[in-house]
């Protein structure tokens, strides 16, 4: 290990939500509502807790809609779910899910994992039909046409963000341990010049969701990894949170001004002992000097 590069464990973690979460993904943070957001993908279940309840006073909503990878805050009173055979819902806690848009491409398959950018395009990975195939990136304009951007990713397409001063997009495929970086045309939302940015070596896990701290660093989670890992805006590994769940599946920035960390975790295939002896599953939280900035918000 080099000297730059710290292992912490994580009792600098504290449970924010006991949830019984079988994949806990997306989190998203309402600033107005002072609430966490997330969902269980494989259940298809939206949950959602205020920031000052207690660890096990949350909401949970299920919609019946499959699986949901991924969702975005719509002008900031409603949910796009982006969920089972490629269907984007409006959805909120006092509405019934409509839909709002489709891609017929992704029929056969289901999103995974999404982000808005400034200007309200919604960038949205479509997982493999089948295990071991490929997937694909898609981004969705504010007409709710689709646009195919990277037809093939060898396996599933996962977490993306933008760096702070907008010159660049991250997109993680997590198959093959990549995360790649790409120019970011503000103006149009074209992607250039592809790179192969951070590469998670064979022996730690496989990177998940993440995000972006206002210091360009980016924030991965890994699958089977057993740690949150934070890299520089240069791509260098500095510091590990390590679990003693295995599945650490994705992070965003919330709370007052931004300087908490929520990261979400995954009990699959669930298993009882793991939930109460582990915690796996759980929504955790992390207050240190760190700040994320707003993200996933969509205005019309």
């Amino acid at each position: 290990m080099e000297q730059h590069e710290k292992k912490i464990e994580n009792s600098q973690f504290e449970v924010f939500a006991d949830c019984p979460c079988t994949v806990a993904e997306g989190p998203l943070w309402h600033e107005g509502q002072q609430t966490l957001y997330w969902v269980d993908v494989t259940l298809g279940i939206v949950y959602l807790k205020r920031y000052n309840a207690s660890v096990n006073d949350y909401k949970y909503f299920d919609l019946k809609l499959g699986k949901i990878g991924g969702m975005v805050f719509l002008n900031n009173n409603y949910l796009l779910l982006f969920a089972a055979q490629g269907k984007v819902w409006k959805w909120s806690p006092e509405l019934n899910s409509e839909l709002y848009a489709e891609l017929p491409e992704a029929i056969p398959s289901r999103f995974n994992d999404v982000i808005v950018d400034p200007e309200g395009r919604v960038f949205c990975g479509v997982a493999p039909v089948e295990k071991g195939g490929s997937g694909s990136l898609w981004r969705m304009g504010k007409d709710k046409s689709f646009v195919c951007l990277e037809p093939h990713t060898a396996g599933m397409p996962n977490g993306m963000g933008f760096s702070p001063d907008l010159h660049y997009f991250y997109f993680t495929i997590t198959d093959e341990r990549i995360i790649y970086r790409y120019q970011y045309d503000r103006s149009t939302g074209d992607l250039s010049e592809k790179e192969a940015f951070i590469r998670v070596p064979d022996n730690e896990g496989l990177p998940d969701g993440m995000t972006v701290d206002t210091d360009g660093c980016i924030w991965s989670a890994q699958w089977n990894g057993h740690r949150l890992v934070r890299y520089s805006p240069s791509s260098e590994k500095l510091e590990e949170f390590l679990f003693p769940i295995a599945k650490v599946s994705s992070a965003v920035f919330g709370g007052k001004n931004y300087s908490e960390l929520f990261v979400t975790t995954a009990n699959y295939p669930w298993n009882e002992d793991d939930y109460k002896r582990l915690e796996a599953g759980m929504v955790f939280k992390l207050q240190k000097n760190y700040a994320g900035l707003p993200e996933n918000i969509r205005y019309e």
